[in-house]
């Protein structure tokens, strides 16, 4: 689990967990409410249930703080019983998958990426420049890896890619630009 939470209440205990692939599991005195994989910064779930003998309105509130943060925010019938922040857990089987990921990438080869994905970064975002940015530090990342080729072709093919990047986006950023002045 990246995140597991509980709050127990003299009547009830609430359960809140985040699992490994970003499902947001809440469950009410172990019977699960609500199962939802979760893609945005946000996700607030409302439910009501009946305890002791009395209907009650619930409401969970998990937003995303920062790169690894989570803030947690539970409400009964309008009043805040449980507010926190938390830090998400990377389970260690990704990070050592991560790390196998790249265990083969030449430390030459990190300039080049590092340009690639410098672009959404300079451009303040956007899915043209993203979509260049992340194929051009894939396409190094994949080119430097090749043990078949020379290291120098392979140094030479990845400076080209990040040329190409570079050169794509600022052909996009003219041909937007051209598009929205005809407008």
């Amino acid at each position: 689990m990246m995140l597991s939470i509980d709050i127990p209440q003299p009547e009830y205990s609430l359960k809140i967990e985040i699992d490994d692939v970003g499902r947001h599991i809440i469950s009410l005195d172990g019977c699960e409410i609500n199962r939802k994989l979760v893609f945005g910064a946000k996700n607030i779930c409302s439910f009501e249930r009946v305890i002791a003998g009395r209907s009650r309105g619930f409401q969970v509130d998990l937003r995303s703080k920062g790169l690894m943060g989570c803030r947690c925010k539970v409400t009964e019938d309008g009043k805040e019983i449980y507010s926190a922040d938390h830090k998400l857990a990377i389970p260690r089987t990704r990070v050592f998958a991560f790390k196998e990921w790249f265990a083969d990438t030449p430390r030459w080869s990190w300039i080049f990426i590092g340009l690639c994905i410098l672009i959404p970064v300079v451009t303040l975002g956007g899915a043209v420049p993203a979509i260049i940015g992340f194929l051009g530090a894939w396409s190094c990342q994949t080119l430097a890896r090749q043990t078949k080729w020379h290291a120098f072709l392979r140094l030479a093919l990845c400076a080209l890619v990040t040329l190409v990047s570079w050169s794509g986006l600022f052909a996009a950023l003219v041909a937007i630009q051209q598009i929205t002045q005809k407008h």
